[in-house]
């Protein structure tokens, strides 16, 4: 008998935001360039070590020395591919737009999924192919379990593993709420959708436990993820931190699910008479439900399913279906597929589409941390004197996202062109596109104004230091310069050069006095300048009347 061949794949991948703090400096303070530095998320990552010293992650980088590479390689356009693999091209980690990385697996490596609801009680176990940790100069990351499963046949025991091995904490607690009593509180999320506990065996070591919640904590990742990444990564933020990387998740409860599912007789009912069009069954499969179908309209049902339904190749027996947190392919079982020279979908499905799909998923995380900055620098107050500078760094930083990362289009071939732009579509990412487009804009703008009016202040500022020069030079006009002798003119004539010299003077005087907003001082100016005009005329003009 040969080796049992795989009844589905699943890809669980979640999405977060990083920061890193270099020092005990207020996260805040901090500006975008520093907080998203590849290089020490890098650094931290390939420096985590096991008991033994050995790394735990490795730096994984792309090379087309595989079939399976380059058949990816040769799949998407090279301006996508940057955005998608990490290159063996030489460039240094600073000028890179994602580092990509691999735990380090062993033999017997499972992903176990202990379930105790209100239908099921048991553990599924999966093997663990890979776990795939992409960074991006977004300060944003992917996080990915490839997950293979050869036990389950079954369609509900097929949901089971999508829904319940997703979750990452409770979406909800239960209405008989008991902050003593944790276990009390998950009763009713527990019953429903969130496992009891997801723990990884690797070799003979088991990380993981009980997906919990701490009111304490706004986010509190799962042991199973916590226990992977370095004892620097951290959730909840301290000041007095320093070399610590924060990290928020930035969709919801849930992973993001990509799977492949090879069953003949769910594929060949839905096929019949284009059965799926109203089928409860490819509903839930797509829209990851194991108990009833969330959808309680049956006209609204068949909507969805049309428009999240690629159906291309349903007369192979082929559908696939995305949503806004999975992209789903069903099939004919391996076997099938291999009879008829198409055991080749399940592997475009983990590599090609699974790329498409990690691409789409990180522009969204992108555009919802750009959110986020742009909702923080709007909270700041106007006489902070760096946020023009802000404000100017992350349009720069956001402009890069967008001519290096957000792509319309990432390879030629027919079914990738429309499955891509299901995905782009599903996840509103050219909605969001626009939407920030118009937000960081008006920012901008705000910026500008910020320093229009810090150069009217500062040009107000050398114009009130004239004004306030003009009387001491008036003064030493008066006083200071040599008097004319006029014992040889007439003095019409000498009264009319004394105005000459004194009307512009004194035109210049009131003007600065003007410019003055403070009463008082505009007031002790005024009575100054009298002054200097009584002087001035009982000096020069009375002695010639």
């Amino acid at each position: 008998m040969g080796e049992q061949k795989p009844y589905s794949y699943h890809i669980f991948s979640f999405p977060f935001r990083w920061d890193y703090k270099a020092d005990s400096k207020p996260l805040e303070n901090i500006d975008y360039e520093h907080r998203t530095d590849l290089e020490k998320f890098t650094d931290a990552l390939t420096n985590h070590k096991d008991a033994l010293k050995n790394s735990l992650w490795k730096r994984k980088q792309f090379k087309p020395d595989t079939a399976e590479n380059y058949n990816q390689s040769s799949y998407f356009y090279g301006f996508a591919a940057d955005a998608m693999f990490d290159e063996a091209d030489g460039k240094p980690i600073k000028d890179k737009i994602l580092v990509s990385f691999q735990y380090e697996i062993k033999e017997n490596t499972k992903y176990k999924i202990s379930i105790y609801s209100k239908n099921f009680y048991g553990t599924y176990d999966l093997d663990i192919k890979k776990i795939t940790l992409n960074s991006y100069n977004t300060g944003v990351a992917v996080l990915s379990f490839h997950l293979e499963n050869k036990k389950y046949l079954e369609y509900n025991q097929i949901l089971r593993i999508n829904e319940f091995g997703r979750r990452i904490f409770p979406a909800f607690l239960g209405e008989n709420f008991d902050k003593d009593d944790v276990r009390k509180c998950l009763d009713a999320p527990r019953k429903k959708i969130l496992a009891e506990k997801i723990e990884l065996q690797i070799g003979d070591k088991t990380i993981g436990g009980e997906i919990t919640y701490d009111e304490k904590v706004h986010f509190q990742l799962p042991i199973f993820i916590q226990d992977l990444l370095p004892p620097n990564f951290k959730t909840k933020i301290e000041n007095n931190n320093e070399n610590v990387f924060y990290i928020r998740w930035l969709l919801d409860d849930r992973m993001f699910v990509t799977c492949w599912y090879g069953n003949d007789e769910f594929s060949n009912l839905l096929k019949e008479n284009y059965e799926y069009k109203k089928s409860e069954e490819w509903y839930k499969y797509v829209f990851i439900d194991t108990n009833s179908v969330m959808c309680q309209h049956d006209q609204m049902m068949m909507e969805l399913i049309e428009l999240h339904t690629y159906r291309r190749f349903i007369n192979w027996r082929t559908f696939y279906g995305v949503s806004r947190y999975s992209f789903v392919c069903l099939t004919s079982s391996l076997d099938t597929l291999k009879q008829n020279d198409a055991d080749f979908i399940p592997i475009h499905l983990r590599n090609l589409y699974f790329q498409m799909v990690q691409l789409s998923l990180v522009q969204r995380a992108s555009l919802l941390r750009f959110a986020e900055e742009v909702s923080f620098i709007s909270t700041l107050k106007n006489n902070d004197k760096n946020t023009p500078q802000k404000i100017k760094d992350l349009n720069r930083e956001y402009l890069q996202f967008v001519n290096k990362m957000y792509f319309r289009e990432v390879t030629a071939q027919e079914q990738g062109i429309e499955l891509y732009d299901m995905i782009q579509d599903k996840m509103r990412i050219d909605r969001d596109i626009k939407d920030l487009n118009h937000e960081i804009d008006e920012l901008y703008q705000y910026a500008n104004l910020l320093e229009e009016a810090k150069e009217n202040r500062t040009m107000r500022n050398i114009s009130i230091g004239g004004a306030i020069l003009l009387l001491p030079s008036l003064i030493a006009a008066i006083f200071g310069m040599n008097t004319l002798n006029f014992e040889n003119n007439e003095n019409i004539g000498c009264i009319s050069l004394q105005l000459t010299i004194a009307l512009p003077l004194l035109l210049i005087s009131v003007f600065g006095i003007y410019l003055f907003k403070h009463k008082i001082i505009k007031a002790f100016l005024s009575v100054v300048l009298f002054y200097i005009l009584i002087v001035y005329f009982l000096k020069n003009i009375y002695p010639l009347l």
